[in-house]
């Protein structure tokens, strides 16, 4: 996962957001930590509204050709909606809106995602792209008068909701995932000799320069792609060819080894060559990582 900043602060007190009408003022209610948050807390808000137009919201600064995704979780025992949405035009005219209890869109734009949760919970987020750079209000509008369980309120750069990442009084970011077996956790199973991997995929972009597995050096590149839609293997010497790989189709990867062959397979094909022994000094397994170092 790619490192992201969630632009908002205090994003599981939403009593410190920006309430429509002002606490005071009959608009929008809130009870903090009724309800047991999908992070296991007790840190879950009730949010009732008392008036129409009803929202919560903090104000950010955005910038022209800049996507955002905003996020939230929330859940409800009855019919309530929520919208995703902001206080101006700077990030267009489109925004969506969210049945809590079925986890259904009800209606506006088509760059969404509904995540299902444990317990009720589900995460809603909405992408939109700036087109005039100054500050907007992020908000959650309250569509009706239920109450709706909200936590957890996330707006970051980019087209995708990130993994939740929790602030208090001021951004955070988090680094960037690295997926790798390493150490222990790779020798206990890694047999340099003689072995096989398989792996079932979906690629969104199969014409990207990337390796899906790789043992750690260029020389250990178990499955690649280098900028085409064909996926190989190389150890150094020699390169054998899996096949063509579809974008966002489910794909089935395997590669078998042992001192004078190897073997790779997409989906049913099959094609053989001989290594030169690089296997063997491989001492991780990198996943989903660069086309080299």
């Amino acid at each position: 996962e790619p490192s992201a900043t969630n632009l908002l602060t205090a994003t599981q007190e939403v009593s410190s957001w920006s309430i429509s009408g002002g606490l005071n003022g009959g608009i929008v209610s809130v009870t903090s930590n009724t309800t047991t948050a999908p992070d296991g807390s007790q840190t879950g808000d009730t949010v009732t509204r008392t008036a129409v137009n009803a929202d919560v919201r903090q104000t950010k600064a955005v910038t022209s050709g800049t996507s955002y995704t905003m996020s939230i979780f929330a859940k409800a025992e009855t019919d309530n909606q929520i919208k995703l949405d902001y206080s101006d035009s700077r990030m267009g005219s489109s925004n969506v809106e969210f049945n809590t209890r079925t986890g259904q869109k009800v209606s506006g734009s088509a760059n969404y995602s509904i995540t299902e949760l444990a317990n009720g919970w589900r995460r809603y987020s909405f992408t939109s792209t700036c087109i005039s750079s100054g500050n907007t209000g992020v908000i959650i509008r309250i569509e009706n008068d239920e109450p709706v369980q909200l936590w957890g309120f996330q707006f970051e750069e980019g087209s995708v909701a990130t993994s939740y990442i929790p602030t208090s009084g001021s951004t955070v970011t988090r680094a960037k995932d690295n997926l790798d077996i390493s150490g222990s956790a790779f020798s206990s199973f890694f047999n340099g000799s003689e072995g096989t991997f398989y792996v079932e995929t979906q690629i969104k972009q199969p014409e990207k320069q990337y390796s899906v597995l790789r043992g750690g050096s260029n020389f250990q590149l178990y499955i690649y792609t280098n900028a085409d839609t064909a996926h190989h293997f190389y150890d150094g010497a020699g390169t054998i060819t899996f096949g063509n790989v579809t974008a966002n189709e489910f794909s089935r990867f395997a590669l078998s080894y042992k001192s004078n062959s190897v073997t790779a397979s997409l989906n049913g094909s099959q094609n053989t060559g001989t290594p030169v022994g690089n296997l063997a000094s491989s001492n991780k397994l990198e996943i989903g990582t660069g086309y080299n170092a």
